[in-house]
């Protein structure tokens, strides 16, 4: 019980991670690049985000089947 419910708020948090990167990836990129080394590297971020994300909703998924088969 316990562990399902740290796994789920790992996968919240990992979730809200994501959501926050894939958000923010223009602006976490360093400033002191050329244009287009710098929308790569938003891409790049961007990208990593959805992984991020899509881990997150993955935990949170395996927590829930876990809580609900006890």
């Amino acid at each position: 019980m316990v562990a399902g419910v740290v796994v789920a708020l790992l996968g919240l948090g990992l979730a809200a991670l994501g959501a926050w990167g894939y958000r923010s990836a223009d602006a976490l990129a360093p400033a002191a690049l050329d244009a287009d080394e710098r929308a790569h590297r938003g891409r790049v971020l961007r990208s990593g985000a959805v992984g991020c994300c899509l881990a997150g909703v993955v935990l949170l998924v395996g927590a829930s089947v876990g809580l609900v088969r006890g």
